[in-house]
């Protein structure tokens, strides 16, 4: 241990940099003009995110999601749309899921029936996206429709997007009432439950050929925890799911398979999931964001010491980026709802604007925004951080919010503003906080 501390100190110290150094890299367009269009940028978000309540903006957000970023006539939601020309109408996975989990919890916490008339749509058409390669429990990570067929964009499918959708299969099972839905659940959750276990554990797609980082197969010498975790999740999801099979091949051979996990030393690997040495920290953000949401199933299924240890470390390391997300998953399975979360939660979430696009963001220059001393490596690349997270209106945008660094100053250097989001994450962590009681109806 020491060793390491001698190893990684010098390169903390010296590896890192002073922000005091960093500058904005050059464009075109004359820096204090790009510094006066990202505070006009930044006021205009401030105005819209203070505009309307949580529950307005829900609404609001949701609309917009069903009006201008359904693959249609699929009910898939669109990653991305470009407001100065026509875009690919093009359907992905993780976003799909997103949405879908978000419409449960909706559901959860008011009993709206149409979310969960618009929830079995959704899941048929995740199933349909199934349908693109064979239907074989191969899911495509996105695809595209051209004359109401889909067709694939996307093939390679990694495993923590597997995770993903069983966060969203199992809140919906859990919180709709309707069977029709349930079954449509259940059918394709066979359907990849046989399919994983027809290859080993080892993901490959439709062609036979292995996908990268998302062999699950249960081994001692398996270093990542990420990939354990995805392991655990399937396995524990599609136990779950076939609890009333207990006599079938699937439900033996994936008890086996769990035997075998907890024998490899699972627990213990998944025990430590976020590290952190001055200025070094692993995992990444969206890591850290797929492991929330990995413990969160995790935990709702089985009342395992492991697994709330995990949750509790985990969320200690993430505790003062003030995540909605996490907060909301940490409350689940320890009714934490004291008035620091609480009051964190809704002043991040009432600081979520409504327009929610890739516009160049500049913070690094703001003489009013405290900046850490040192540069954080990130991916790589180093990067100016304030100390404390900054309001939601005030980062820069590249998608769901919840798997980004929440301290980020700085970003899309050069773009203009015309790819714009659909705001799923806004809508699941408000819907998913309303559910456990984070904030009620009037907030």
């Amino acid at each position: 241990m020491k060793l390491l501390y001698l190893i990684v100190l010098p390169l903390a110290l010296f590896g890192t940099g002073c922000s005091c150094f960093y500058g904005i890299p050059k464009s075109g367009i004359a820096l204090e003009e790009r510094l006066f269009k990202s505070r006009q940028i930044i006021e205009k978000r401030k105005q819209e995110a203070h505009r309307f309540t949580l529950k307005e903006k829900a609404a609001i957000y949701e609309q917009w999601i069903l009006g201008h970023f359904m693959a249609e006539p699929y009910f898939l939601i669109r990653k991305q749309v470009n407001a100065k020309k026509p875009s690919d109408n093009c359907g992905y996975l993780e976003d799909t899921s997103a949405f879908l989990a978000g419409l449960a919890f909706k559901y959860g916490a008011t009993g709206d029936l149409k979310s969960q008339g618009l929830a079995l749509k959704v899941v048929t058409s995740l199933q349909d996206l199934d349908w693109s390669n064979g239907l074989d429990g191969y899911i495509p990570f996105s695809a595209n429709i051209k004359n109401s067929r889909l067709h694939i964009a996307q093939n390679e499918t990694h495993v923590n997007a597997y995770s993903q959708l069983f966060f969203s299969y199992f809140t919906a099972m859990t919180l709709f009432d309707d069977p029709a839905l349930k079954n449509v659940i259940r059918k394709h959750m066979n359907l990849i439950t046989n399919y994983f276990l027809k290859h080993n554990l080892v993901l490959k797609d439709n062609f036979g050929n292995k996908v990268p980082f998302s062999d699950i197969t249960s081994s001692a010498f398996k270093l990542s925890a990420g990939r354990c975790l995805d392991g655990l999740v399937f396995v524990d999801f599609s136990l779950w799911i076939l609890e009333n099979q207990k006599d079938s091949e699937a439900y033996t051979k994936l008890t086996e398979i769990k035997k075998e996990m907890v024998s490899d030393g699972y627990y213990r690997k998944i025990a430590n999931l976020h590290f952190k040495f001055f200025t070094f920290e692993l995992p990444s953000d969206s890591t850290d964001w797929l492991n929330f949401i990995r413990l969160y199933i995790l935990n709702q299924i089985e009342n395992n010491d492991h697994y709330k240890n995990a949750l509790k470390k985990l969320f200690a390391s993430q505790r003062n980026e003030y995540n909605p997300l996490f907060n909301s998953i940490y409350a689940s399975v320890f009714c934490d709802k004291t008035d620091e979360v609480k009051e964190k939660t809704l002043f991040y979430l009432n600081s979520f604007p409504l327009t929610l696009d890739n516009a160049e963001v500049i913070n690094s220059q703001n003489p009013d925004v405290k900046k850490k001393f040192f540069l954080q490596l990130t991916k790589n690349k180093l990067i100016p951080e304030s100390k404390l997270p900054l309001e939601i209106y005030k980062r820069p945008f590249r998608g769901l919010e919840w798997k980004r660094n929440p301290c980020r100053l700085d970003g899309n250097l050069g773009k203009d503003g015309n790819i714009i989001y659909p705001g799923t994450d806004f809508y699941l962590a408000y819907w998913m906080g309303r559910y456990y009681g984070l904030m009620t109806d009037l907030d």
